[in-house]
């Protein structure tokens, strides 16, 4: 084996090695926050604010809270000269879920 083919090898296993982490620590992280109980404060909030969310029967409501929480711990919510507190992340969140409610559960 030249010098070349080992660069590239070493290469690609190194990539390959940085991918296999992030999807890991990634899943890691999903499992971590939708074993965590939902906020009563964010359940308040979803129930005098979201219509969408006051209207679901108890289970799906559940499964819009787990959406929720998957949505915050894995998408990067920025303002543009604004700060993001809790109000806007499930505003933002509530309003990416809805539109796909009905398509696949978690």
């Amino acid at each position: 084996m030249d010098k070349s083919t080992a660069i590239i090898i070493s290469i690609a296993i190194l990539i390959g090695l940085v991918l296999f982490r992030k999807v890991f620590s990634k899943r890691k992280l999903v499992q971590e926050k939708l074993s965590e109980n939902f906020p009563a404060l964010w359940r308040d909030f979803l129930t005098h604010k979201v219509l969408f969310y006051s209207n679901l029967n108890d289970a799906d409501k559940s499964l819009f809270e787990k959406r929720v929480q998957l949505f915050i711990a894995t998408k990067t919510i920025e303002g543009i000269d604004t700060d993001i507190d809790d109000t806007i992340k499930l505003m933002v969140a509530s309003s990416a879920i809805i539109p796909t409610f009905a398509f696949s559960k978690i």
